[in-house]
């Protein structure tokens, strides 16, 4: 077996050392590789980085050009990069685009068959001639016939767009003439002529009216529905041009040889308004709503004219380098395009009147269709060509609202007057705005950005509605006025005239508590609340008042002063001055938790608990212009002026930066406020414009992109995270090179034969292993059961001595005491003779009852002897151990036991032993003695009974009888331990460490217990140690008869 096992463990070494050979081969070519891949996924990181970084600045860079395409071009540029990386970065970049409008050429031209084409208003239809001079409607999606005119004797020149219904169309043939078709009937219902294929004809909306333009100046106007002779208009420039208002009432007529734009009733050809220009005029658009115009001029410029107000324009839009030969409207009314001999076209801001694209190309008959996402024109060769298509993208994150008031000064054109917006706030159900400024209150649509109502003229500086919406207040320079709303039929507001809340002029800012019971303005360096006569001393003007959303807090600033000062509104009294340097305005979160102060440098959130500084953030700018907050309704929501122009979106939670919004056209922030449904974002600025941010929208957007914010989630603000967002590189070590190929197979190879030598050399390993612990376990139990032998034979002399030792000790013993007790007979005997005969002597009974008591001592000693040599038992029977540890307990008096603190832990439920009751009581007794003793009478004893299934211990003494389970009887006790020189000697007979004293011992305790122990086949164990007590164990066996 040795040898077998020399063997076996020298080819476990040589596998050994060929798996490590083969595997320290293979560790140094997976260390070469894994640097090759560092090195190649480094690479491709900063490769990815750069690109990255490529893609944001393409955005950047886009959207701060005019270029056609900039926004969509940067948005497919931030799409790209969201895909590596997303990040806060990339999301304000979006944000930026998202606010901007463009266009660009469709992605497929129009594949139309004939010429020359049209389309309808929704660019559903189109209609085109063949060469039979037969035209064709056709869907323009599919191709789909739906209808086809007949032939005339004369091929067609152009085609004219669709009447609004779709049920006219205007085609003009080479004879001169055009004729009005009937599709329906497919019959023509008028002919007449018209000068040029562009601006000659117009529908009105209802299609009840056609207005036609002839060379000469002649316009005549025809009613479709009935059959009445058309009516005649004679204008005096010839070569007119003319377009139909919106709702058909008027129409503006122009030429390329006048000045002038002639404003007409549709109806009788009236004169209403005339629109002079510095040079001829060559194009002309109506606003959607009717109420303004745009209008082309020779002069190189575009002019926006309200009609109410036509003595000048209210902006002039200078950009073309050569005259503007066409204009047209967007359908929403918020942006219009033109065109010029430059070589342009540009897409106009009606608001702004900013250009906000830029087209290097020019078009003829420019319209958009209905929905306004797509534009129309013909490039060359009129309208005998195709149509070619612009996509249009106007729907914004963000627009501009702008009182309709005339923006110049002293009639020129090219000043601005100054017009600003100090305050803004929503409806309780967020579809009215209302604004106050330099220009007095105005309310304004937030669906359409239509002012609805201006309620005064005079500067005011706060405007809001009650809670319920029932009443509109306004402080300004009339007083605190109150309007009370009604609705109209269409929901449009109707405001009664203004009621007065104060006698007194000239209020400054005012403000509200949420459910609307305290109300509190400035006014003569006051801050006063309104029913309560209540006022706070403030200073020379409070410029920036806030009430807290319960009511409880008011708190107020001025311009110039370095402090907001905060008033309980119960009692009146001065809560606290808060530094701030610069002015401050002030705002409640809706938990009036904080009142956040926005000064010059930064923003303060001060907590009303303590009135102590919570927390600051600084502002991006210094400038002296004070920071504006807001918080949304349900206080998700934060937002900043974090700089002069510029809106950071917060949690307010975490204050985690969530967006940031920039305008297109950066304007002083002056105030900000959300929708109920914090839906929307209203900024008022130092301008007349307001800007509406739609944040619903925007976040969809954003979401499309995959930069939408969520409060749970933050995004990295930076590039340098790149590497650690969640994106696969992969470097493949077998890729196709396609001029070296497989350029990964060597690699390959080499790991496929280092792989199988690997595993082979594995698994041989393995068997091998296997076998060697079998012999290694086979040795083990051997050497085990050897030094069990040993122990065990070891065992069994010391027993076999210790037993004739005992034997012989007994005999002895035995003798002694018969004849012992023989002599403690006679002595007894005598000693009762002589008491009977000494009478009631005291000193004689005194000295009998001294040699009784010598007597009985012997007597017990006697005892002692005989119990060591087996010559007194009691039969055998079941007992349960737990009952004889009671009954043993009981016979030690409360005095031997005062000072020790005694533990029994017995489990009743143990099995019952066979044995002699008498002789365990025997062996306990004799234990518990030898503890008492050993701990001096001060200590703790532990006596424990369980049931246990092994008597295996490494202290044992004796070895029990062998038995399929045992009570194991313990005795512990915490004296001083039994030196380690002495411990072979205890269980001796006669062999005693209490050799002074007045009861010296006998030396014949332990000894009996070793006895009975050993007689009854119990087996005993002990174990000691120095100062830390001994414990001495007993297993009975538990036997099955």
């Amino acid at each position: 077996m040795r040898r077998g096992l020399l063997r076996s463990s020298t080819a476990l070494v040589v596998i050994l050392l060929v798996v490590v050979a083969l595997a320290l081969a293979a560790i140094l070519y997976a260390i070469r590789a894994e640097n090759e891949r560092r090195r190649a996924v480094g690479a491709e990181e900063a490769a990815r980085e750069e690109l990255w970084k490529s893609y944001r600045d393409q955005a950047r860079g886009g959207r701060s050009g005019l270029q056609a395409g900039h926004r969509f071009d940067s948005l497919a540029a931030i799409r790209n990069a969201a895909r590596m990386h997303p990040s806060l970065e990339l999301r304000n970049e979006a944000i930026a685009c998202l606010a901007l409008a463009d266009l660009r050429p469709a992605a497929s031209p129009l594949q139309i068959p004939g010429a020359p084409v049209t389309l309808d208003s929704s660019f559903e239809r189109c209609a085109a001639a063949d060469a039979q001079g037969r035209i064709q409607v056709r869907r323009r999606s599919n191709g789909e016939l739906l209808e086809e005119l007949p032939s005339l004797t004369n091929s067609v020149q152009f085609i004219f767009p669709f009447s609004p219904d779709r049920h006219f169309l205007p085609v003009t043939y080479s004879d001169g003439q055009t004729r009005l078709w009937d599709l329906q009937k497919k019959v023509v219902v008028l002919t007449f002529r018209v000068w040029s294929p562009y601006q000659t004809i117009s529908f009105s909306p209802d299609n009840r009216r056609l207005v036609s333009a002839e060379e000469d100046g002649t316009l005549s106007i025809y009613d479709l529905a009935g059959s009445s002779a058309p009516k005649i208009i004679k204008v005096d420039f010839t070569r007119p041009w003319v377009r139909l208002s919106p709702n058909g009432e008027e129409m503006g007529v122009f030429s390329a040889r006048t000045n002038e734009v002639w404003i007409l009733n549709a109806r009788s050809g009236q004169m209403l308004n005339r629109l002079m220009h510095r040079d001829v005029v060559r194009g002309l658009a109506w606003h959607p709503d009717g109420k303004l115009v745009v209008t082309g001029c020779a002069d190189k410029n575009c002019y926006l004219w309200k009609l109410s107000q036509p003595q000048s324009p209210l902006l002039m839009l200078a950009g073309h380098q050569s005259p503007v030969v066409e204009v047209a409207f967007h359908p929403s009314g918020d942006w219009f395009i033109s065109n010029s001999w430059d070589g342009t076209t540009r897409l106009w801001d009606t608001t702004t009147c900013q250009e906000v694209a830029r087209l290097e190309t020019v078009g003829n008959g420019m319209r958009f269709n209905d929905d306004g996402r797509w534009l129309a024109w013909y490039r060359t060769g009129g309208a005998a060509s195709s149509p070619e298509l612009m996509e249009v993208t106007t729907r914004c994150a963000l627009r501009f609202l702008r009182e309709p008031e005339p923006l110049v000064a002293d009639g020129d054109p090219r000043i601005l007057k100054i017009s600003a917006i100090w305050e803004v706030n929503f409806n309780p159900d967020g579809r009215w705005l209302v604004s106050a400024g330099k220009q007095g209150v105005r309310v304004w649509n937030t669906m359409d950005g239509d002012e609805v109502a201006r309620l005064t003229r005079y500067e005011s500086h706060s405007a809001f509605f009650d809670p319920q919406g029932n009443h509109l207040i306004a402080s300004c320079d009339e007083g605190l006025l109150r309007w009370r709303v009604q609705r109209e039929d269409g929901g449009k507001p109707h405001f009664s005239d203004p009621e007065r809340l104060v006698e007194h002029d000239s209020c400054e800012r005012a403000a509200r508590s949420e459910d609307g019971a305290v109300l509190a303005y400035g006014h003569a360096g006051k801050v006063q609340v309104l029913g309560t006569g209540r006022s706070f001393t403030g200073w020379p003007a409070a410029h920036f008042v806030t009430v807290s959303h319960d009511g409880a807090w008011v708190a107020a600033s001025a311009w110039q002063h370095d402090t907001v000062r905060l008033w309980a509104a119960t009692n009146g009294a001065l809560a606290a001055e808060l530094p701030c340097p610069g002015t401050a305005d002030s705002k409640f979160s809706p938990d009036d938790r904080w009142l956040v102060t926005g000064g010059f440098g930064e923003y303060c959130f001060w907590d009303l608990a303590t009135h102590q500084l919570a927390r600051s953030l600084p502002r991006a700018d210094t400038a002296n212009f004070h920071g504006t907050i807001a918080f949304s309704p349900d206080g998700q929501l934060m937002a900043l002026a974090r700089s002069r122009t510029k809106v950071q979106l917060l949690d307010p939670k975490t204050f985690e930066e969530l967006a940031m919004l920039e305008s297109p056209l950066p304007q002083l922030i002056s105030w900000l406020a959300f929708s109920p449904s914090a839906d929307q974002l209203a900024v008022a600025t130092e301008t007349p414009f307001i800007q509406l941010w739609d944040l619903r929208w925007l976040r969809h957007e954003l979401a499309n992109l995959g930069l939408d914010w969520k409060p749970e989630r933050a995004l990295p603000s930076g590039t340098n995270s790149i590497a650690q967002s969640s994106h696969t590189l992969s470097v493949a070590a077998n890729d196709t090179n396609p001029r070296s190929g497989t350029r990964g197979s060597t690699p390959a190879r080499f790991f496929l034969v280092i792989g199988s030598a690997v595993a082979l050399a594995t698994c041989l390993g393995v068997l091998i292993l296997q076998r060697q612990q079998k012999l290694v376990a086979g040795y083990l139990r051997l050497d085990e059961l050897a030094l069990q032998r040993a122990r065990d034979l070891e065992l069994a002399q010391r027993e076999l001595a210790h037993s004739e030792k005992m034997k012989a000790l007994g005999t002895l013993a035995a003798g002694i005491a018969h004849d012992f007790n023989n002599l403690l007979s006679v002595i007894r005997l005598s000693n009762d003779v002589i008491s009977q005969e000494a009478g009631k002597s005291p000193s004689v009974r005194e000295e009998l009852e001294s040699i009784e008591n010598a007597v009985q001592q012997g007597r017990s000693v006697v005892r002692s002897m005989l119990g060591y040599s087996r010559q007194a038992a009691d039969k055998p029977a079941f007992y349960a151990v737990g009952d004889v540890v009671a009954d043993t307990v009981s016979l030690l008096s409360k005095q031997f036991l005062g000072g020790i603190v005694l533990t029994l832990d017995v489990n009743r439920a143990m099995p019952q032993v066979w044995g002699a009751p008498s002789r365990l009581e025997q062996i306990l007794l004799n234990l518990m003695v030898n503890a008492a003793e050993a701990m001096g009478g001060h200590g703790q004893l532990t006596i424990q009974a369980q049931a246990q299934k092994s008597s295996t211990d490494n202290a044992l003494v004796l070895r029990p009888t062998p038995a399929p389970e045992y009570v194991q009887l313990s005795v512990k006790d915490s004296g001083p331990g039994i030196a380690p020189e002495i411990r072979a000697r205890i269980f001796e007979p006669f062999f005693t460490t209490k050799t002074v004293g007045t009861s010296p011992g006998t030396g014949l305790g332990l000894s009996t217990v070793y006895t009975i122990a050993q007689e009854d086949g119990l087996g005993l164990g002990m174990e000691t140690a120095v100062a830390k007590g001994t414990t001495f164990r007993l297993w009975l066996p538990i036997l099955r008869f």
